[in-house]
């Protein structure tokens, strides 16, 4: 497949496994970021790999921020917000993530119920009552399985 003619979802895809492998294994050092296999890169090599992967999907412009214990340890811009006025992306720049966190909600989920924090079919409201919608019937048998295929039967 041509590299310049992958679609929109791909290219999203292929920035959200980027950014979750290298945001999961973040480090407080802001020259260095720690990857999955413990290895230490520095983040001019991590600039550079996003560079490539941006020209290798077409991607005009992103800003990328990899959080660590609640503290951001690593932040920069890359290319235009425009591409007619080739305006740069700045720190101001806003962007619509859509349904972008699903994947990565999805993952710390499974995570959790790795961990046994987190049982998939235990009603959620055991966990952390939620009287706003305590009156709906469905209220009860809302599971994160249920939630992670998006049955819950309620509005957005």
């Amino acid at each position: 497949m041509n590299k310049l003619k992958r679609t929109f979802r791909e290219r999203i895809l292929i920035i959200i496994l980027f950014t979750a492998t290298i945001a999961s294994f973040a480090q407080t050092n802001p020259k260095y970021i720690k990857t999955i296999r413990g290895k230490s890169i520095k983040v001019s090599q991590l600039d550079g790999q996003i560079k490539v992967i941006m020209d290798s999907i077409g991607m005009p412009g992103l800003s990328i921020a990899i959080i660590n214990k609640a503290e951001i340890v690593y932040h920069n811009n890359f290319g235009v917000s425009n591409i007619e006025s080739k305006e740069p992306v700045t720190n101001e720049g806003i962007f619509e993530a859509a349904s972008l966190s699903k994947p990565l909600f999805a993952y710390f989920v499974m995570k959790q119920i790795e961990k046994g924090l987190l049982d998939l079919d235990k009603p959620l409201y055991k966990y952390l009552p939620f009287p706003d919608i305590e009156y709906d019937d469905r209220y009860k048998s809302i599971t994160a399985r249920v939630v992670l295929s998006h049955t819950t039967g309620l509005p957005n």
